[in-house]
Parts: C-alpha cells; structure tokens; sequence
C-alpha cells in the first residue's frame, strides 16, 4: 500500500511539477561574477566566498555568444522561474558543486557534482542531473566510484526519502522508469528493480520486495516479480515469496491485491490463528473495520474456539480533536472451560468518553460492567483474568471565574468473586476558594494578616446491595468550613486550628429491645435532621541539634541528632443529644448507638474529648572529613519517628498506643524499613462463649513489674537489588604453544558478556492487637535476569515462608533475531500452569505474521 504511493509521489509529484516550470520559464538565472554593462560575460577569476553577484542568460542566445557557458567551479545556482498572465508563481532553485552546464544547441542543461533541485518542499539530488528542454526529459543518476555508485539519486519530499540508481522522465508522454528504487516509510523498507509509469497514476514494478529489517541484506523479505500500481487505490501482486536469509522459504502460488489508500480505511481485519490446549484451534479477532468518517471508525470481530465456543466484540471509537474523544465496546457470547461443561453466557460493556464543553466544564465518563466469569473464560491478559472487581467511575467539574468549583462525581464497584455491588450516586462538591479576609489590613502583624477561610460542602447519596438481594443507602449533606494560620514565636511556631463539620440528614433510627422476647426492633423515621462537631486546637514544633565531635581517623568530622518535637493540644466538647441508648435484656447492658447510623452518622464524639498528641522525629547524621577544598555535607544514617497520644478526661486507657517507624537511609543496595505499634496497658484474661480471651485493664504494666511496652504489631520491609557483567573466557582451541602455519586450528570461540541482575524483597508481618492471638507472615519475592547476547530470561516468583508455598512463579524466556522476537511465558505452578509461545516479527506492521501455542488454561 504505502509502496505504491511513494513511488506515485516521486515520478508524478516532483518531476511533473518541475518539467512544467521548465517548459514555462522565460530566462535562466546562473551566479558567476559580476554581470559587465554590456551583457558579455566577463572572463575573471572564480569570486570569492563573501562574493555573491548573478547574471541573467536569456534561453535563446545572441550570435556573440558561445553555446556553452561554464560557470566557474563553486557552489553555484540558478532559478527558473515559471511565468503567466499574472507574473510569476513558481521558483525552482538549481544548484550544482561542480559544474553547471547549459548547452543551448541541444537545449539541454546538466548539473554535476552535488546537483540539487528544489521545488516548494520537494527535493532532488544526484551527482548527475539533466534537463533536456528540446525533448522535454529528465534523467538523474551517480557516477561509478571503486565498484559502487556515487551521489545515488535521492528525492525528498518532507520527511520522506528515496533512493534510486537511475531516474528517467518524460514530460510530454508523462512516463518514466526508475532503477533500484528504495525507501523507508515508517517501520519497512520498500525497493524494486524497475518501476515504470505508462499513464499518470499507474505503474509496473520488476522485482519489488518488502521488509522490516534493517540489515544489508535484509534476513527476510516478501518479493513478487511483477506488480501492478494504482495509486491511491490498489496493489497487484502475482506469486508472492518470503525469503529467509535469501533462501525461499514459503511461496503463495495465487496473485494477491492490498488497499493503496493512505489513513484509516474500511476492510477486513486479519485474524490470529493458534492452538491452545483449552480452547482447541482459536481464530481470534476476526471481522471488519469500518471507517465511514474521520471523526468515527468501529470493528466488528469475532473470536471461535472449537472447544469453548465463541464472543463477538464490537468496537466504536470517535474524536473531535480539542473537543471529545471515547470508546464504547460491547462484547457477548457463550463460552465454556471444557467439553464436559455447558455453554454460559458472558458479556461486557466498556464506555470511556472525555469531553471538554468549554474551558472551564468538562465531563469523563470511565464504565465497566460485565458477567462474573467474563474476564477469565474469555480475556487472555493473565493480568485481567484474576480481576476481583470493577470500579465504574463518572466525573464533571466546572470551575468559574471567582476560583471556586463545582463537581459532580459517581462510581460504582462490582465484586466478580461475591456479586455485590456498591456504589455512589451522586457525590455533588461545592468549593469555594480560600479567602484571606485580613489580607489588607497591613498594619496588623505578618502572621495575622495570612489568616485563611476555606469552605467546602458535599452532598452525597451511596448504596450497597449484597448477593442474597439485600439493600441498603446512605445520604447526607456536609459543611466544612475552615480556619488556618500560622504565626511564628522565636524558635517556636505556633499553629492555632479551629475545625467545624456538619451533616444534614433526613431519616433518623430508634432502636429498643422488646422485654417479651428480647427481639431487637428497630423504627425509622423521616424528616429533616443534623449533626454537628467542632473542636479547637493548638500545635507547637520546633527543631533541635546535637553535635559531637568524633577523632578525625574515623574518617567523619562530626556525629549530628536532629529533633523535630511537635505537640497538639485539642478540645472536642461532647454531643450526647445525637445518640440514644437501650438495655439489651440479655446481657443486662445498656447499648448506645447514634441516632443517625443508618447513614453514616456517629462522627460526633459522645463524650467531651482533651487530646494531646505528640510525634518525636530523630534524624541521626553524620558528616565525614573532606578530601580537598570542596565542601562536605552530612549524609543521614538513621531515621526514627515515635507518635503518641493521651486524652485525660477518657474514663481509663488514656493512653494511646505508641507507634514508631524507622528507616536507614545510608544503605547503598538495601532499602530498610520498619513500622509497629505497641500499648502501655496490661491485659488479664477474660471468659467469654468462644473461649478464654485477653482483654486490657487500666493498669500499666510498668506497674505490674512488666516491660513498660508489648509490641501489638511490628512490619519489616528489606528490599535489595544488584547486578554485574561477567566476561566469559574465550579459551583458544589449540594449543598456543604450536604455531599455526597452514590454518588447521579453528578461531576461538568468542562469547558475549553475560548480565545479570537480582531483586529480592522479604517482608516479615507480626500482629498480636490482644493477647494469645497471634498472625504471623515470612513472604520472599524473588526474581532475576541473564542476558547473553541474544537471550533474555526472566524469572520472577512470591515465597510464604511459614507456609512452605510457592505462589505464581513466572519464567519469561526472549529470544532477539535482530527483526524477529521469540517468546516463551511459562507459568509452572498455580491454577493458570501453561506456557504461551509466540514467535514473530518485531515491527508492528507485521504483528499479525505470527505463530502461537497457548497450553495456559482458558486461552
């Protein structure tokens, strides 16, 4: 296809155009010296670089003037100039290294050494160029030079480019021949022995090949002895072979014809065809496309399994540039995972839309919906087969002039293991942009007048439904406004904070438990109601050093402790108006529950609530001695961060848990890092139906001659990766010691280096929130590469230490052929245990040239 219309541009588009200006022109422009008054052409010595005059020669010469004119030798030019009724309208430029010669007998002109023609963006260069005005031809070509050719011919035309041995055109018979013709048009490389035009638009090609290899020569190509050229329609090819290293490896005795348009095109889709041990013989995306429009295409496939059955997929696309874009795709069939199982229906709907309305209001709309045993009866990605949900999203935003913004947001998740479905619908935001109320009043102090103001209100409407066809929603609408600023005493800086949320609501619960039978009855009412929560704060941070001097022989200056104390006070009053209570007669204990549960109420705190707060950040550092005048700066070795809280009006346990997390960042190949928690309280057993069980008391364990912490949960994370070249030895293949004189002993062997790379990363988990129960986890991932010339392996598997189990360990096997990829995935353990082969070109051109064999369940 694109072939046909490269050699169409280059004897049609730019010979044609020039040969019209030729036949037009009035009088050639050549660049010597300065023109003498007389019109003779002066004998002078060639200018110099900085000399740059012209003299006109009319084409029809004076009897005092010889028929040859020789320009000197420099890079000379000329123009020639296309006349009309209106004046002129075309320029095409000469140039020529050499030599310029125009002979006015024969009416010809002759560039030599560099010769080049320009027209508009078109381009010809050669070594050779010759214009013949009396019979109207051009011939281009090189000049031999120690076995091979000198200055090919080469036409330009943009960024396009081809080469030829010989070009040859008629103007008056509009036909031309060009020899050895070759070009490269995005990914393949096209030549020909002959091409040849008999009528403008049609043209026959000797010998034409394709590939898309760049090597010389190519180690593989598709080549037909004749062919028959429509441009911009169709290509004709009689037998067509594929050769392999030069040597004919499949022939196709019957003729073929490809489209020859440029852009998307209407046609039938070529379809992939493989065995898999599933499925049988599979013949995977076949169909039609179909491109009516510019701003729209959609495919129509199919994909047969002799063994599982068949889906159809339906594609539609559309694009208005700078305005909308998206995709919809609907897909349905029947399917099965062996011969013995009944055909199931599955199906699946994907919408992806973006629109831009204006500049300030655009719209994406991202949905998913299929059958529960879609994506692992009918996709291949291994990826998308182990999918447990899917998340539908759609989201609108318009921002106005004042800053503030205005979004409307939905989503919807559907569990393929379960078949619930949750979702949002809608969540509506209002956001106002912060306001500095105080910002101009300058005699205040810095600190006051960056006082800032944020609101932002929501409006929100959720819903769950299980798989038993439960239902059930929540609605509210929230305000929070709020107040920031931060003045700075001394050393100390001082962060105020006052925070106020609000929810309305329109349904409230009531619950009691009935003394007949100890039934839970739950009532609800509807109406308008609201639930509020505000608390005040303040927060102190500061940064302390420590600095040791160390002996200089340890070759560090000094040792450095930097601490970042920050502290928070806050106050939270109590709200106990939005709660209710009931005595459960069972247990004899009073229940309480927020009146506003069923949507999502209870964020109010019923108690009043004092709360300190505390983080201790350690940042230990280290600064080594200089080498030379250049200054050193320290390098962090450890890193640890402890956080707390106490709140002394809670009635026990008014401490919180003590949570750290540390990290080393001097490691070079380990990234090394941890987190845990841990409680201050004891804990005594406790009797309860399902056992004995440990509960904490408002006792420290200090108190109890304990250790003053039990760590509750603590995670490790190692991560550490290296490689290396190893250069394999080449031993020689005889003795060195004997002298070769009559070439008996072959070449040693030369192998390439070997890389290889490793990655592990080991994560141990320890969890004992209460006491005696007790989740432990050792997981290892492993994975590594060699790369040997040629050959890439990579292997990667997950390792549960405690449990002795491989999980999903992957061997991924590539070999590179220089223009052609073989492929082995193979998954030895787990429930998709296979291998995929697929052996084939790397150029996407040509990605349906393929052979696969798939023994990976469901493919």
């Amino acid at each position: 296809m694109q072939l046909a219309l490269s050699w169409n541009k280059l004897l049609s588009g730019f010979v044609g155009s020039l040969f019209l200006a030729a036949a037009a022109a009035a009088q050639v422009e050549v660049r010597t010296g300065p023109k003498s008054p007389g019109g003779a052409l002066p004998h002078q010595a060639p200018p110099s670089a900085e000399d740059s005059a012209s003299a006109r020669i009319p084409l029809t010469f004076p009897a005092a003037v010889s028929d040859t004119v020789h320009p000197p030798l420099r890079q000379d030019a000329a123009e020639l100039q296309e006349r009309s009724g209106r004046g002129i309208d075309t320029v095409v430029t000469f140039a020529a290294r050499d030599t310029m010669l125009f002979t006015a007998s024969e009416r010809r002109l002759r560039l030599r050494g560099h010769a080049r023609l320009q027209f508009r963006n078109q381009e010809l260069t050669a070594e050779v160029i010759e214009l013949w005005l009396e019979t109207a031809e051009l011939t281009a070509e090189g000049t031999p030079e120690r076995g091979s050719q000198a200055g090919t011919p080469i036409f330009r035309e943009g960024t396009e480019e081809y080469r030829g041995e010989r070009f040859r055109y008629s103007f008056r018979t509009r036909r031309g021949v060009v020899t050895g013709v070759t070009t490269q048009l995005g990914e393949g490389f096209y030549s020909g022995q002959r091409l040849k035009q008999v009528v403008p638009g049609i043209f026959y090609v000797q010998n034409g090949c394709y590939t898309t290899c760049d090597h010389t020569p190519p180690h593989f190509r598709f080549c037909a002895s004749q062919m028959k050229l429509r441009a911009g329609d169709r290509l004709f090819t009689n037998a067509l072979t594929l050769y392999v290293e030069e040597v004919p490896l499949f022939f196709f005795p019957f003729g073929l014809f490809f489209p020859n348009r440029g852009g998307r095109q209407s046609g039938i889709l070529t379809p992939s065809f493989f065995f898999s041990a599933g499925g049988g013989v599979v013949l995977e995306n076949l169909g039609y496309f179909l491109a009516p429009s510019e701003y729209w295409d959609a495919q129509f496939r199919v994909t047969l399994r002799t063994r599982q059955g068949a889906v159809f997929h339906t594609l539609l696309r559309y694009a208005v540039r700078g305005w909308i874009d998206g995709s919809a795709e609907l897909s349905g069939g029947w399917t099965r995972l062996d011969l013995d199982s009944p055909l199931q229906p599955q199906w699946n709907i994907a919408w992806r839309h973006r629109q831009r309305i204006t500049p300030q209001w655009d719209v994406q709309v991202n949905l998913q919906l299929s059958s529960p045993e879609y994506f692992r009866q009918v996709v291949t990605d291994i990826r998308q087969r182990v999918l447990g949900s899917l998340l539908s999203t759609f989201g609108s935003s318009y921002i106005f002039e004042s800053g503030a913004s205005l979004s409307l947001a939905a989503q919807r998740e559907q569990n393929l293991l379960t078949g619930t479905h949750s979702g949002t619908l809608p969540q509506l935001t209002l956001t106002l942009p912060t306001w500095m109320p105080l910002g101009r009043w300058y005699a205040l102090p810095e600190w006051l007048r960056q006082l800032q103001l944020d609101y932002t209100a929501t409006a929100l409407w959720s819903y769950r439904r299980s798989d038993d066809g439960t239902f059930s929603h929540q609605s509210f609408l929230r305000h929070v406004p709020s107040v920031r600023v931060s003045p700075k005493l001394g050393f100390v800086t001082l962060t105020p904070t006052m925070s106020y949320q609000e929810r309305w609501y329109f349904r409230q619960l009531r619950q009691w438990m009935h003394p007949e039978d100890s039934t839970l009855v739950q009532e609800r009412s509807a109406g308008f109601f609201r639930e509020y929560s505000y608390s005040i704060g303040v927060s102190l941070s500061t940064r302390l050093y420590g600095i040791a001097a160390l002996p200089v022989a340890l070759g560090v200056q000094a040792f450095r402790h930097v601490l970042q104390p920050t502290v928070t006070l806050s106050y939270t009053p109590s709200f106990p108006q939005f709660y209710a209570s009931y005595t459960d007669y069972r247990s004899g204990q009073v229940v309480n529950y927020s009146r506003f549960a069923l949507d999502g109420g209870g964020f109010a705190p019923r108690q009043r609530q004092l709360r300190l707060d505390y983080r201790l950040l350690n940042s230990f550092e280290l600064k080594p001695v200089p080498r030379d005048t250049a200054a050193v700066l320290p390098f962090e070795v450890f890193r640890l961060s402890l956080a707390g809280s106490y709140n002394p009006l809670a009635d026990s346990l008014r401490l919180g848990d003590l949570s750290f997390d540390f990290s080393i960042p001097a490691l070079q190949r380990i990234r090394l890092q941890g987190t845990g928690t841990a409680t201050f309280y004891s804990e005594v057993p406790a009797a309860t139906q399902g056992g004995l069980v440990w509960r904490r008391v408002n006792r420290l364990r200090i108190a109890d001659g304990l250790f003053p912490l039990r760590l509750t949960s603590f995670r490790l994370q190692a991560d550490f990766d290296g490689g290396g070249t190893v250069r394999l030895p080449s031993s020689p293949l005889k003795d060195s010691t004997t002298a070769d004189f009559f070439g008996e002993y072959p070449t040693p062997l030369a192998l390439p280096p070997l890389d290889w790379h490793y990655r592990v990363s080991a994560s141990l988990r320890y969890e004992e929130p209460t006491r005696g129960q007790i989740v432990r986890g050792i997981d290892l991932l492993l994975g590594i590469g060699l790369r040997l010339g040629g050959w890439n392996l990579q292997a990667n598997a997950n390792l549960d230490v405690l449990q002795g189990q491989l999980i999903t360990p992957a061997v991924s096997l590539v070999r590179d052929l220089h223009c052609w990829e073989l492929r082995l995935e193979w998954y030895p353990l787990g429930t998709f245990r296979g291998y995929w082969l697929r052996f084939s070109p790397k150029a996407s051109t040509l990605r349906d040239l393929k052979y696969e064999e798939k023994t990976i369940p469901g493919l």
